[in-house]
């Protein structure tokens, strides 16, 4: 399965790639998922729900949005959320308790879109109640207003190593403010970008477990007026060439869903 966003999604600002359009490749939607799964007794330990996950989120079995999901193992989650027409509409990001089975966050939208009541930023809170672990999972999400059921299936690319050599480069395509920008991530994970206005994003970029697919990241915002600020969230490697990443800050009640292309 492969899921790629080929859009920045910032919240109020839409920056996308080069034909101005963006998308997710669409993989095969899971069916109801089975086996069982306990909420556990609220610790910090790893979620028995790791992974990167693929489905929908359905209200009153109508398919509102597309998602992927990255959780870890050290119970942080992020989504990425697309519209019907697999077009980006916005993100999570939050962490995960209840024994990595429940998870609090903050959702918001891209492109100047809003939730189903007409907000931009909503908190995020989600309770996992079927798990089959590695394989699916089924959740009760609720942002914006609206409970919704999360229906994913595991995508394999979290089975990937990853290393700041993997990542590591300069990446041609990317903004983060609605203009372009250069994007370069060193040997010691270090990110740097500066957009054609001279906004500058920087700061360090980490990885979780070498075993899988998922990475830390947090970034700086500073010359960039109200998105100056502090935003922390979870990458991932889609594929060879493009990394993507979900952020949001709780100074600037902003988040940013961005690709960077190499």
């Amino acid at each position: 399965m492969r899921v790629v966003l080929l859009c920045l999604a910032l919240l109020a600002i839409a920056a996308c790639d080069d034909d101005g359009s963006g998308s997710f490749t669409q993989s095969p939607e899971p069916g109801p998922a089975g086996g069982t799964g306990s909420g556990g007794g609220g610790g910090t330990g790893p979620s028995p729900a790791e992974g990167i996950w693929w489905g929908t989120l359905k209200e009153g079995g109508t398919t509102v949005y597309y998602a992927q999901c990255l959780i870890t193992k050290t119970s942080r989650i992020t989504c990425e959320l697309a519209d019907p027409s697999l077009m980006p509409f916005g993100a999570f990001v939050g962490t995960m308790n209840n024994g990595g089975m429940n998870f609090t966050g903050s959702a918001f939208t891209t492109a100047g879109g809003t939730f189903a009541n007409s907000t931009e930023v909503s908190t995020a809170t989600g309770a996992i109640g079927v798990l089959n672990v590695g394989h699916t999972l089924a959740a009760d999400v609720t942002f914006g207003g609206h409970v919704y059921l999360l229906n994913q299936a595991i995508d394999s690319r979290y089975a990937n190593p990853s290393s700041l050599a993997t990542i590591g480069g300069v990446y041609q395509s990317f903004s983060f403010s609605g203009s372009a920008a250069s994007l370069s991530i060193d040997a010691n994970g270090q990110l740097f970008a500066q957009d054609q206005a001279g906004c500058v994003a920087s700061g360090p970029v980490s990885v979780i477990d070498p075993t899988v697919n998922g990475y830390s990241v947090n970034v700086t915002i500073s010359n960039c007026s109200s998105l100056n600020g502090n935003y922390a969230g979870l990458a991932m490697q889609e594929d060879n060439t493009h990394f993507s990443f979900t952020l949001f800050s709780t100074g600037t009640g902003r988040g940013i869903d961005a690709l960077a292309s190499k």
